[in-house]
């Protein structure tokens, strides 16, 4: 799916972020080639972040910051 969003947007995959909650998230992003990014809500994701996603933000302020 992220790679069908990447060719409707027109962009590369490696110009693309995925942002979520799980480790699911942050794998299926890898295999699509794009930057990922792991929402934490507070929560301890110690096992969802041994996906190794390119940034980890506690909360949606703190991921749009990161965007600026």
């Amino acid at each position: 799916m992220f790679l069908k969003a990447a060719q409707e947007l027109g962009v590369p995959p490696s110009d693309c972020l995925v942002v979520g909650d799980t480790w699911l998230d942050i794998v299926a992003g890898c295999q699509a080639g794009c930057a990922t990014c792991l929402v934490c809500h507070g929560l301890d994701k110690a096992e969802d972040a041994k996906h190794q996603p390119d940034y980890v933000v506690q909360d949606l302020d703190e991921l749009m910051a990161l965007l600026k």
